[in-house]
Parts: structure tokens; C-alpha cells; sequence
């Protein structure tokens, strides 16, 4: 009898582990812990994103550019150099977007958070800078409809026009921000160290730039940019010490961040070397 009982009171409490643990343990897990999700994103590496992806842009379209101008030595014809297709190659579509999209979620975040206010600012510069100069070298491109996949899965074609309407927005919205009470908390900025004034440097000539563009299309509107533009107290890019530049290391791997034409040229050599630079640039 003393042994049934002792084989009730067993099977009674594995019965008890068995129903407490179906009840703490949850196995039906909708997100995976080790996906990193917006709200675990740091706002400063968000940032660095955009300002690493700035670089990866220019680099892609100047790297056609520099043929053309005979820079570098051109490999195709005129016709072929800087199509959709070249453009892709060098990621220049993937790397705009996603800078766009990084605006965005940047922007987001500021409308709660001042002490983001002045990196989303930043974000609205380079993100003006980088379609000003993606439209200016191809015409049309997506853009109002281009960060909502859901409703615009093929996203339709802004004019040349209404791209430059949107970052003239977009310029004065970023400005703004920077000018605003909010922290300094540009810790992390990769090209002016955190300096205001240098930013609305930046964003004043990339204005001066845009209104230079349109002379011809719409003069007065240009004419009267120009005026404002050179009666901003802000300034302008008058030296190069002032430039929008990326600085490049001499680090090697693991992340390697030295200039892509000693990567891509002198370090694999021989037939591998991509880049010719133009006699007339060396001494």
C-alpha cells in the first residue's frame, strides 16, 4: 500500500512539472530574439550608416564620371558608360534608397526624441545630397513613392522638377533641425566632427549648387535663390578645409576603410587593376 501511494504521489508531480512548464515556457515565438528590430537600432550607427552609404554613392557615380571626363581611363563608349544598368553595378540605386530610408526612421525617432533632432538633420542633408545628384545624372527617378512598398511596389517616376522641389524641402526641414534648441549629439559624425556651422555651409552651397541648375529652366526662380542663398549668414564652402569630405584610413581587415583605388588597383595589380588615373594627374 506504502508503495502505491509512493507511485500516486511520483506520478503526481511530474504531472505538476509537466502542466507548469507548458505554462512559463512560450514556444510559439512570433519574432526571433536575435533579429535586430528598429526599436533595438542605435540612432548614432543608423547615422553612420548614412554617411558610410553618402561615400559608397559618390564613389559609384564618379566613378563613371571620371571616365567621361577622362580622369580615369574610360573602358566603354559614351553611349554605354552611365546607364541604369552601370549605376546598379556600382549599387548606387540600393545604397540611395536605403539612405532614404534611413532618413526616414531617423526622422521618426526626432519627432520624439530631441536628443535625435540634429542626427536626423544631418540625415535630411545627405539624403538632398544624394538625390540631387542621382537625378541630376540620370533625370527622372522614384522618390515620393519610393519608401512605401507596400502601397507602391513599383514605385512611379517624380520628375527631375519635383525632386528638386522635394530637397529644396528637404534642405530647409534639415536645416531647421540643426538650428533648433535640441543637444548636440553628433558624436559620431564621420565628416564635419559635430559642426553645426560647417553643416549649414554644406547645405547653403548645396542650394547655390541646385539653383544654378535650374537657371536655365526657370531663371527668376533661380536668380532670386542665388540672391538668398548669398545673403545667408551661413555661408558657403569657400575652402577645403570646409569640403563635404569623407576621410579614408590606412587601416586594413578586418574592415577595411582605405580609399577603394588603392584597394581595387594597387593592391591586386596586374591585369586586375580596374582604375587608370590620367597621366596628366601624376608627377
Amino acid at each position: 500500500m506504502k508503495r502505491t501511494k509512493y507511485i500516486y504521489l511520483t506520478l503526481l508531480g511530474a504531472l505538476f512539472l509537466i502542466i507548469t512548464s507548458c505554462e512559463t515556457v512560450e514556444l510559439d515565438l512570433a519574432e526571433s530574439p536575435n533579429t535586430l528590430t528598429p526599436d533595438g537600432a542605435n540612432p548614432l550607427f543608423v547615422l553612420n550608416q548614412v554617411q558610410l552609404d553618402l561615400q559608397g554613392v559618390f564613389a559609384g557615380l564618379s566613378n563613371d564620371g571620371m571616365e567621361i571626363t577622362r580622369q580615369t581611363f574610360q573602358f566603354d563608349s559614351y553611349a554605354s558608360n552611365i546607364t541604369n544598368v552601370t549605376l546598379n553595378n556600382n549599387n548606387v540605386w540600393t545604397l540611395s534608397y536605403r539612405i532614404n530610408n534611413n532618413r526616414i526612421f531617423l526622422d521618426q525617432l526626432a519627432q520624439t526624441d530631441s536628443n535625435i533632432e540634429k542626427l536626423s538633420g544631418v540625415a535630411d542633408l545627405l539624403t538632398a545630397y544624394t538625390f540631387v545628384s542621382l537625378t541630376d545624372y540620370v533625370g527622372d527617378i522614384p522618390f515620393s513613392q519610393s519608401s512605401n512598398p507596400s502601397e507602391f511596389p513599383l514605385p512611379g517616376l517624380d520628375s527631375d522638377e519635383d525632386v528638386y522641389d522635394q530637397m529644396f524641402d528637404l534642405i530647409d526641414q534639415g536645416t531647421a533641425k540643426l538650428r533648433s534648441s535640441s543637444p548636440n549629439t553628433l558624436s559620431e559624425d564621420l565628416y564635419y566632427d559635430g559642426d553645426i556651422s560647417l553643416w549649414l555651409r554644406m547645405a547653403n552651397t548645396l542650394r547655390l549648387k541646385m539653383y544654378n541648375q535650374i537657371r536655365v529652366v526657370d531663371p527668376a526662380r533661380a536668380t532670386a535663390g542665388v540672391s538668398s542663398v548669398l545673403a545667408s549668414s551661413d555661408g558657403l564652402i569657400t575652402e577645403s578645409s570646409q569640403d563635404l569630405q569623407f576621410s579614408y584610413t590606412n587601416v586594413g581587415p578586418p574592415v577595411d576603410s582605405r580609399h577603394r583605388f588603392f584597394i581595387n588597383s594597387y593592391l591586386v595589380g596586374g591585369a586586375a587593376i580596374t582604375t587608370y588615373m590620367n597621366n596628366e594627374y601624376m608627377e
